[in-house]
This record gives C-alpha cells, sequence and structure tokens, in this order.
C-alpha cells in the first residue's frame, strides 16, 4: 500500500511538473 501510494505520488508530481513546464 505504501509503495503503490508512493508510486501515485511521483506520477502525479511528474503531470504537475509536466503541465507546469508547458506554461
Amino acid at each position: 500500500m505504501g509503495v503503490s501510494n508512493m508510486k501515485t505520488w511521483l506520477i502525479c508530481l511528474a503531470l504537475i511538473g509536466i503541465v507546469v513546464m508547458e506554461e
């Protein structure tokens, strides 16, 4: 559960980072 949650956070942060870079 902890590992899965961490993976989800990494994916979310990556998506947010891409959006910020595009803007």
